[in-house]
Formats: structure tokens, sequence, C-alpha cells
């Protein structure tokens, strides 16, 4: 067996993990709440055994939640962190996307004759206009909420000692709101930059691991082939209503090596399926089950409810 794909899958994977990793720390620093990066390691584990073990990955982002307000980063701060950090991650992705779908079939230019050309000139000719138009766009915008929280924050009293907090000693909801957006203008534009690369770095990691493990196949697909079906396989996970797309995508996968006469792809897949589910699983359950597992998680929501019912006799 070839050693050399293997180590370079275990590569990516510890460069995901990293990148993730340090995108988390970056953050959750951004709404002025310390975390170590060991911690924000631990946490992206868990959310990817969370992730991995329910339909949809749908428990991936609400265990990193629960592990950050266990943590001691408070609920609101957690959910601009975690929201800045999402929106830079889709955005990746789907640019990734398109650039895979483009980069996988070299001959559609071809194909299309003048079009795509034509459309690339105009793109070219007018994209550094309408990003300026869309940087002044976002400035005008950000300073147009900025003077109505502020007249939010007024309204309610200012700096929270009138109307923001009503008999029951919580917030309201604009208060709520106008903290929310605080947060999220206070992420440092530095922050959000190097969330990018870190970003794509996360991305192109996960999508390279199908087509280094299908160099083991005796005759592998094409370099774009590859890359644009792992990049289905990895993300298409998130549209399939079983445990990290499992039957679904391991269909797909041997349906597509079959159709390029690959018949041993079985050992890939299984490979596949150690570096892109079973890795983040065995660290999620090594690493964050004892810290955030199911007594963690009762001990936060039993103390949640005994300072509800606190308050509801005082």
């Amino acid at each position: 067996m070839t050693l050399a794909p293997h180590l370079i899958c275990i590569a990516l994977v510890l460069a995901d993990l990293v990148a993730r990793s340090w995108r988390t720390q970056l953050v959750v620093h951004g709404v002025g709440h310390p975390l170590t990066f060991w911690r924000s390691f631990v946490i992206n584990s868990f959310g990817d055994a969370a992730a991995t073990l329910t339909p949809l990955r749908v428990a991936g982002q609400p265990a990193r939640v629960l592990a950050l307000v266990y943590d001691g980063v408070p609920l609101e701060a957690t959910l601009v962190a975690l929201s800045v950090e999402a929106a830079i991650t889709y955005a990746t992705v789907a640019v990734c996307g398109v650039f895979l779908v483009i980069a996988a079939v070299p001959e559609w230019p071809a194909l299309l004759g003048g079009i795509v050309r034509s459309a690339g000139e105009v793109v070219w000719r007018w994209g550094v206009l309408a990003g300026i138009l869309l940087v002044v766009a976002a400035m005008l915008w950000h300073s147009r909420w900025r003077w109505r929280w502020r007249w939010i924050g007024g309204r309610d009293g200012g700096n929270g000692t009138q109307d923001d907090v009503g008999r029951s000693g919580k917030p309201s909801l604009g208060q709520r709101l106008s903290n929310m957006w605080r947060l999220v203008r206070q992420v440092p534009l530095h922050a959000q930059l190097l969330a990018i690369p870190l970003s794509v770095v996360n991305v192109m990691a996960r999508v390279a691991i199908l087509p280094v493990l299908a160099q083991l196949l005796t005759d592998p697909p094409g370099w774009g082939t590859l890359w644009l079906a792992s990049f289905t396989l990895v993300y298409g996970q998130v549209a399939v209503p079983t445990p990290a797309g499992a039957g679904v995508m391991d269909a797909g996968f041997l349906a597509g090596a079959a159709a390029v006469g690959n018949d041993d792809a079985g050992r890939a897949l299984l490979f596949w399926r150690i570096y892109s589910s079973g890795a983040g699983l065995a660290l999620g359950l090594l690493f964050g089950a004892p810290r955030y597992g199911v007594r963690p998680l009762v001990r936060l929501v039993g103390a949640g409810l005994g300072k509800k019912d606190t308050q509801v006799k005082s």
C-alpha cells in the first residue's frame, strides 16, 4: 500500500482542523471573549462529532454553541461569533464551488462559443466599478444602522438604566438586538479578513482528500472531475437525511467509480470516510465528549433553569 497519499491526507485533515480552530478563536476574540487555541480545537471537534452523528449534520452548530456557553462565553456573543464565522464560511464554500465547476470543465468556453468570453470581458470591465459601488453601499448601510441603533439605545434608556431592563430584570428586545449588533461591529476587520484564507484552507483541504485517495485506484479519473465530485460529496451531506450522508453518498461514490471502470473503489471509499468523517468523530468523542457531553450539558441546562426559577420566586 502506498503511504504517500495517506500522509498527504493526514496533513490535509490537520490543516483543516488548525484552520477552523484558529478561525473560531479569532471571531470569539473579536466579540471580546478570550479563547485558547486548544479549547477552540476541542469545541470544533465536539461539533464535528455531533454533526457526523446526526442527519443533515444538524447538531454541529448547536453543539458548538452549547460548548462555548459552557466555557463561559455569553449566549449573545456566541451567536454573533458563530454567525460571523458561518457567513464567511458559506460565502467561501460558494466561491470555491463555482471555481471548481469552472475548472472541472475546461471545454465549456469552447462549447458555449463566445458567450463565456464576452461575459468574462463584461465582468472584468465592470467588476471593479461594481466592487466600488458595493463598498460604498456597505458603508452607507453600516452608517445608517449605526445611527438607528443609537436611536434605539437612546429610546430605551441609553445606558440600560431605564427601559432596557424590565421589571423581570431582563433586557428588552431592542437592547438585545442593539447589543448583538454592537458585537458584530466589534469584530476587528483584520480578524474577518484573516478568516477568509482560513476558510479557503478549510474548504479546499476537505475537498482535496478524495482526489488524493483516488490516486490509489488503478485508473483514476481526471483531477477536475475528482475535485468537483469531492466537493459534492463533502458539502452535499447537509442535504441528505442520514448521518454524514451515510448510504446515499457512499452509493454515489461507488456508482461514479464504477462508471469510469474502477472496481477497487471500495477501499478508497473506506479511507475517505475515515479521513473526512471518522477523524473528526474520534477527536470529538476523545476530547469533546468528556467535557461537553451529556452530563456537563445537563448541568448547564439545570443551572439555567435554576436561575429562572429563582427569578420567578423572587
